[in-house]
């Protein structure tokens, strides 16, 4: 289902074509270019006006499996054979997939197209590409899927385009200090060596181009104005230090709100681990928790972009990254736990089973609430289309006053506990729940206004090339 500004962009690709994310939205709005020519290949090969199934075939399956090979390449990396659990590993590998996506700050942004092509998109092409990079594969093909995949995310979004250069310039310091006995000349002829440095490169001249869009201004110039109260300035450099130490603090409450799922997941890793044949280190144990606590401290790092351009920490959707990242890094920890401590299997099958229960109750309450109500909604928006058509076809002029779409509302268990969780901080003066208001409805719906001239208005117009306007009943 199309929402919120899906249709400004489909009235573009009607009017630009192929090429729309450099005639129009690079000159007119941002710099994005991946996220958009992506978007454009799906409407090619599926159409304009059908469910787009397939791209979030297309995205999840490409973050299932880049988080497997991911998984499988870390292991081999550090020498530690996985032949035997490549089954498990996938098995494992799609369980932390539904965990990013259900416990993510922000849910309804999987579901919004334009927004889940760039925050979805880029962490499934940052985690194959990463997954490519540790790769012993020397072939032109794995070279070649890095570039690709990092040309991608350095044109994502601002922020995880800055946070991936910062990882992989992470990971390739770690990897001269572990080869620190080696030449450079040598050092350099590394593959994982290599395929870190192209990716570094091709993802800076990707952030480069995308920042350097002209669109970018008239964006901001137009948000100031839509939003008059809320005026969107960097923050002086001097007081830059204070304002990332308060939103390093939100942060950190928005994740604790999450850990009642994120804990949930440790036991089913621990006996993905105690269950496979795989023997790892004390020493990987040890490096997988640094990694936990050191991405934790990274954080006020990454925020700080969007903390000196905003002033704050941005939209929930801009956050996206975190939470799948943190459920990768725990996986290897618990993994590594559960693998090296196997006198407690038993009491890890048992506790596993426990969480396996709170996730299959989660699911079932939050799609026995979801279903029915989005098949009404369903309902009313092709009884909309069609009643849009029909009216279109009797080349009907003037203002065409529409009836509201069915609107369900309810609450899944995550933003239940994530409420609670902050409304309890809030009381004890850490938290002002204000900043983020309180989420129930995890999708986002195709709802125009009262308001003809409204964009949600004008875009559904001329998407669809109606000859007249349209507005709800007031």
């Amino acid at each position: 289902m199309l929402a919120q500004d899906d249709h400004a962009y489909l009235m573009n690709f009607h009017k630009y074509g192929f090429n729309s994310s450099f005639l129009y939205w690079y000159q007119n709005w941002q710099g994005r270019f991946g996220p958009h020519y992506l978007l454009n290949i799906m409407f090619i090969l599926r159409g304009l006006h059908v469910p787009l199934l397939f791209y979030y075939i297309f995205i999840l399956a490409l973050l299932t499996f880049g988080t497997y090979q991911l998984i499988k390449n870390t292991f081999i990396y550090f020498n530690i054979p996985v032949n035997e659990n490549l089954r498990l590993l996938s098995n494992a590998a799609g369980f932390i997939v539904v965990v990013s996506i259900y416990v993510n700050f922000e849910f309804n942004t999987f579901y919004w197209l334009n927004a889940s092509c760039m925050y979805y998109g880029g962490l499934a092409f940052f985690v194959y590409g990463l997954s490519q990079v540790l790769s012993n594969n020397r072939t032109p093909l794995s070279f070649l899927l890095v570039a690709v995949s990092f040309l991608y995310v350095g044109s994502s979004t601002e922020n995880f385009s800055f946070v991936s250069i910062v990882l992989v310039c992470i990971m390739l310091m770690s990897m001269a200090w572990a080869n620190r006995h080696l030449p450079f000349n040598l050092l350099l002829k590394n593959v994982h060596v290599q395929k870190a440095v192209l990716a570094v490169i091709i993802c800076g001249i990707a952030f480069l181009i995308m920042v350097s869009a002209p669109g970018n201004k008239v964006r901001m110039n137009i948000i100031n104005v839509l939003f008059a109260g809320y005026k969107v300035v960097p923050v002086p450099f001097a007081q830059l230090p204070s304002a990332i130490a308060d939103n390093y603090k939100i942060l950190l409450v928005l994740i604790m709100a999450k850990l009642p799922f994120i804990i949930g997941a440790l036991p089913i890793y621990a006996v993905v681990g105690a269950l496979s044949r795989t023997v790892v280190t004390k020493a990987f144990f040890k490096n997988s928790v640094l990694a936990v606590v050191g991405f934790i401290v990274l954080l006020m790092i990454f925020i700080m972009p969007t903390v000196y351009a905003t002033a704050g920490l941005g939209p929930l959707r801009s956050l996206t990254f975190i939470i799948p990242l943190i459920s990768t890094l725990t996986f290897f920890m618990a993994f590594s736990a559960g693998n090296i401590y196997t006198r407690y299997r038993n009491f890890l099958v048992i506790i596993s089973i426990v969480a396996l229960v709170f996730w299959t109750s989660a699911f079932i309450h939050d799609i026995g609430q979801q279903v029915p109500g989005l098949q009404k909604y369903d309902a009313t928006e092709k009884s909309r289309l069609n009643n849009l058509a029909s009216l279109k076809a009797q080349n009907t002029t003037g203002v065409v006053v529409l009836d509201s779409l069915y609107t369900p509302h309810f609450k899944s268990y995550s933003n239940v506990l994530r409420n609670e969780i902050m409304d309890k901080f809030k009381r004890l003066h850490l938290v002002e729940t204000t900043y983020y208001p309180i989420q129930f409805d995890p999708l986002f719906y195709d709802e125009i206004t009262a308001d003809t001239t409204d964009y949600t208005n004008k875009d559904l117009r001329n998407d669809l090339e109606l000859p007249f306007s349209v507005r709800l009943k007031k």
